[in-house]
């Protein structure tokens, strides 16, 4: 069946990557790049209904869920790594779509090989109180005696989206623990990473928007200025985890987008 997500690694001597797709390879393809400390399963609801018209892909960034580490966290390095791995095994990519630190691996990806259009959601283009806050505001996750480690990471993470279920915030906080030293480090990608200046290299149409309670909405004005077809659209009323809360609005918008252009 079209709508079945299988999963799978690609492989060569000193890499391993993890991805799932979903849907017909004949179809244009389209990458979802997920948030951290998550991984693919975020797109779970998410895939099945793009995968009418999509080949969708989602791999682990590197580092975190099951994909291996590279030499270095960093925005450029991951992409560079992403691009080779996908586009040798599935072709050139038509779509991409990132939510959170996925959106800056996104348009990384944008500005490093052409795709026809770009979806970012919740981009971190962070205020100077935000820069200044990341990575402190990561919760530790080294273990202690008592368990604090879990409570402190489960504040954090429920936070980004209190309609979230219980099951996503659980999610994040087993992602969050298994990722390591990966959860730090990728933050730090992204506080290294010129998002402003990747952003203005974009050519396609790109769609930027977040949730009304989305930690990075403020991040969607800065990036309109500076995108050369950027456009932008009122979502419904959430937070963090909209890819988990209304993956059925969310599937529509990037449908009718992509498929626009």
């Amino acid at each position: 069946m079209t709508n079945t997500i299988v999963k799978g690694y690609l492989n060569n001597e000193t890499e391993q990557l993890h991805l799932a797709s979903c849907g017909d390879p004949s179809l244009p393809k389209l990458v979802l790049l997920h948030q951290v400390p998550s991984h693919l399963d975020m797109y779970q609801k998410l895939m099945p209904l793009l995968s009418e018209h999509f080949f969708v892909i989602a791999p682990d960034l590197p580092g975190l869920g099951q994909s291996q580490a590279l030499s270095s966290q960093n925005i450029e390095l991951m992409t560079v790594h992403l691009i080779k791995h996908i586009e040798a095994e599935f072709g050139k990519v038509d779509y991409l779509f990132g939510h959170h630190s996925g959106a800056s691996v996104a348009a990384q990806w944008a500005a490093n090989s052409k795709v026809k259009a770009l979806v970012l959601s919740g981009p971190p283009w962070l205020t100077e109180k935000q820069r200044a806050g990341l990575v402190a505001s990561v919760a530790d996750n080294t273990p202690v005696a008592d368990g604090t480690h879990l409570v402190n990471m489960w504040a954090k993470l429920s936070a980004k989206d209190p309609q979230a279920d219980l099951s996503v915030v659980n999610r994040e906080l087993l992602s969050a623990i298994a990722c390591q030293g990966a959860y730090k480090q990728t933050y730090q990608a992204i506080l290294d990473h010129d998002l402003g200046q990747c952003l203005n290299t974009i050519s396609c149409p790109t769609l930027v928007f977040a949730g009304i309670h989305d930690p990075l909405l403020t991040g969607v004005k800065p990036s309109l200025f500076v995108l050369q077809q950027g456009c932008t659209i009122s979502p419904p009323n959430t937070g963090g985890y909209i890819c988990d809360t209304h993956p059925q609005w969310l599937s529509e918008q990037l449908i009718q987008f992509f498929q626009n252009k």
